[in-house]
């Protein structure tokens, strides 16, 4: 009898012991999950500011100087010979400077969603990754998106560019459809592609790559309250669902 109590008294405390350590883990958990979602905000509200500078002083500048070279162009046409293809050439590479402004100040943060709007940063997302990769990509897009946040809208961008980059690169892949719907309480959001997928049971080096883009989706998701699923089927490729909260 003396023998049994003692031996609960022990797992007494032992229980004692390791609720407090579980819930002192919960707590630095819920930190951690605090300052990862810090930082990303802090992340992005740099990209943007970043790209909207980029885009205003830059962009400015060079079509300036654009315009310039089209008035030599022009009072050059008296005398036509190499300054008029000189212009001409400096032109095209102005021109081209310009694109490359745009697309970088376009990743980095994207401008049309806050003067356009979601829908038409996804269709410009995905007419470059179709221009890029000459795969088909079809979207269905409700408008009803446009009524969420704009943190929310930011996020499922972010996520939808991840997945399309992702889903352009499976081996054997032609076709990538990407589809936002209106749920139950919710706004769906559905990448599917027909890629090939490895064996569950010996994951490649992509897998565990993209493993790990899920787990920074799913993050970024847990910052709006959202939720991720991803299914992975050899015969018809892979098709991941958002859900983000209307409220």
């Amino acid at each position: 009898l003396d023998a049994s109590k003692t031996t609960g008294e022990t797992l007494r405390r032992t229980g004692t012991k390791h609720q407090r350590l579980l819930a002192q883990s919960q707590r630095m958990q819920k930190q951690l999950r605090r300052l990862s979602r810090q930082v990303m905000t802090e992340r992005e509200n740099d990209r943007r500011m970043i790209s909207h500078d980029l885009y205003a002083v830059i962009s400015q500048a060079l079509i300036g100087i654009n315009l310039r070279l089209e008035h030599l162009r022009r009072e050059a046409a008296a005398n036509p010979g190499d300054l008029d293809s000189n212009v001409r050439s400096t032109q095209l590479m102005l021109g081209s400077s310009i694109d490359i402004v745009r697309q970088y100040s376009h990743e980095m943060g994207p401008t049309v969603l806050d003067e356009l709007g979601l829908i038409p940063a996804l269709e410009i997302l995905a007419g470059r990754i179709e221009k890029k990769t000459r795969i088909s990509l079809g979207l269905e897009l409700s408008t009803e998106v446009e009524m969420l946040p704009l943190d929310k809208r930011l996020v499922l961008y972010r996520i939808a560019e991840e997945a399309l980059t992702h889903a352009s690169t499976r081996p054997a892949v032609d076709r990538i459809g990407l589809s936002i719907r209106r749920g139950t309480g919710c706004i769906r959001m559905t990448v599917r592609d027909n890629g090939r997928v490895a064996s569950p049971t010996r994951p490649s080096r992509r897998q565990r790559s993209e493993s790990v883009e899920i787990m920074g989706m799913k993050e970024r998701l847990a910052m709006v309250g959202g939720v991720l699923r991803v299914t992975l089927r050899p015969t018809t490729g892979t098709t991941l669902v958002v859900r983000v909260p209307c409220g």
